[in-house]
């Protein structure tokens, strides 16, 4: 089985469980590199540039370091933990409610 082979076998990750990238003061947009944007030209992110490797010009699903089962699994561990920043974050109980 050849690393094409694994990529295509495999279901592309949630764009919300992808961790924020940013190329300047513009995140990358994660929608437009893993699924679809529905935004469009309206979105405020960066639709140029790969999520993964950072080059214009590719979306992380054609990268080669997502093709490459290794590489994106060693992308996966390294920055999936810092997911989340803390004053991104709005945290509310399961009605919905703001946590004070």
């Amino acid at each position: 089985m050849t690393a094409d082979s694994v990529a295509v076998l495999r279901k592309p990750p949630h764009p919300l469980k992808q961790p924020y990238r940013d190329i300047g003061p513009t995140h990358i947009c994660r929608f437009h590199n893993y699924r679809f944007c529905d935004k469009g030209k309206d979105c405020d992110f960066d639709h140029t540039h790969c999520h993964i490797c950072l080059h214009p010009g590719n979306i992380a699903l054609e990268c080669e370091h997502y093709l490459d089962d290794d590489l994106f699994r060693k992308f996966q561990r390294a920055y999936t933990l810092k997911n989340t920043r803390p004053v991104d974050l709005v945290k509310r109980t399961i009605f919905g409610h703001k946590v004070w």
